[in-house]
């Protein structure tokens, strides 16, 4: 029996990476972005590799701006519901 966290139907990828984004404030309080607690993060990929990216918002805006260059993405959830 599924319960209503789980997906009917599994997307199928080969691995999932979560991404906490955090807003950090410096002395001058201009708002940076931290990925994992690092200022800046890579993710290796291989060619043809599907990979979900867990998306957390830990800042205190609302929306975030995010840039995928040379990449397809797809939208697969919205707040945890898939």
């Amino acid at each position: 029996t599924a319960s209503g966290d789980e997906e009917p139907d599994p997307v199928e990828v080969d691995r999932d990476v979560i991404l906490l984004i955090e807003q950090w404030e410096n002395d001058k309080a201009t708002p940076h972005l931290a990925t994992n607690g690092a200022p800046r993060l890579d993710i290796a990929v291989r060619t043809h590799e599907r990979v979900r990216l867990r998306l957390i918002n830990a800042t205190r805006v609302r929306t975030l701006a995010l840039r995928l260059a040379g990449l397809a993405p797809r939208v697969m959830a919205i707040t945890g519901q898939p």
